[in-house]
């Protein structure tokens, strides 16, 4: 897909507005067109998918993170490796719209933020693929930070509030109701900045923050997320893809002139309709990428 890469414009165009523009992104069923945390499953190994179904009806593992963590175990179990899912990765659909939207965006000189409840390694892998991976740096990917450990098994930690989901591997260790598996579960463990300063980014600082949103799910509040983003960007204009009930809670802090785009029929779209009278952003819906990509070029036209 390296063909499929995108240039770094010579000539930039601001948007039409006037205002800079902060162009936030969901990432599964959103700016790709698939779920990556089932897909490679799928791929690489079907018969795992049940496994899927038995750990989302355990009280021990009510949060997806801590589901994906273990599936990622039983992947490894299988003798998969980290090429066989970077190979499976590379292959998901990202649409020709949502691709033009994004060569589109820089061209315009948006600001590009990924929120997503998916993983670093995951995203990552998929964005150096499609060739889109310079678009967006460390710092603009805000999601569950995942690694390889020494026995090359993947592990997903929390975005937030990691220090529980510590103790929660601490718990199933001890329990003796918890999904069986040949050997205790490793704890996960914080990973650290790649370069050690006085002064984190904001983004490492988030990692290590609590939240207490009864909208956002244990591992994750994206509109903790959006609100510190917006910080550093408080002139611009925003615009959020997003399909998940997740993205409710950003959506619901977003002011009068943003939008959000939200695929049509899925959990934001129903979520949106029954909290219409909190939301002060402009609602627009699709449902393919070809779609999307005409809201963007409606949005930097000024569109309201």
């Amino acid at each position: 897909m390296a063909d499929e890469a995108i240039s770094r414009p010579s000539d930039s165009v601001p948007s039409q507005s006037g205002r800079p523009t902060l162009a936030l992104f969901d990432f599964d069923h959103s700016l790709i067109d698939d779920n990556s945390d089932t897909y490679i499953f799928q791929q690489l190994a079907p018969e795992l998918m049940e496994d899927f179904r038995t750990l989302r009806k355990m009280e021990d593992f009510a949060v997806w993170t801590d589901v994906m963590d273990e599936m990622m175990r039983l992947l490894h179990v299988k003798g998969v490796k980290e090429d066989d899912i970077r190979k499976a990765l590379a292959t998901i659909p990202m649409s020709s719209g949502l691709r033009s939207a994004l060569s589109l965006l820089h061209q315009h000189q948006a600001h590009l933020v990924i929120i997503s409840d998916a993983n670093t390694f995951f995203i990552q892998t998929i964005l150096q693929a499609y060739g889109f991976g310079h678009l967006f740096k460390d710092h603009q990917i805000y999601t569950n930070p995942a690694h390889f450990d020494d026995q090359g098994r993947c592990r997903v930690c929390y975005h937030h509030n990691q220090a529980q989901q510590i103790g929660l591997q601490h718990k199933r260790n001890d329990s003796p109701n918890t999904h069986q598996s040949p050997t205790p579960i490793p704890v996960a463990v914080e990973i650290p900045p790649s370069q050690p300063s006085s002064s984190p980014h904001p983004h490492q600082q988030q990692m290590q923050q609590e939240h207490k949103c009864e909208r956002c799910p244990k591992n994750m509040c994206k509109g903790m997320i959006f609100d510190a983003v917006k910080n550093r960007h408080p002139d611009s204009r925003v615009i959020y893809l997003g399909d998940g009930a997740g993205d409710l809670c950003p959506a619901l802090r977003m002011s009068q002139g943003d939008w959000v785009l939200a695929r049509k029929d899925y959990p934001l779209h129903r979520a949106l309709e029954q909290n219409q009278a909190i939301v002060n952003a402009t609602v627009k819906l699709w449902s393919n990428g070809d779609e999307a990509l005409a809201l963007y070029q409606s949005f930097l036209n000024g569109g309201d």
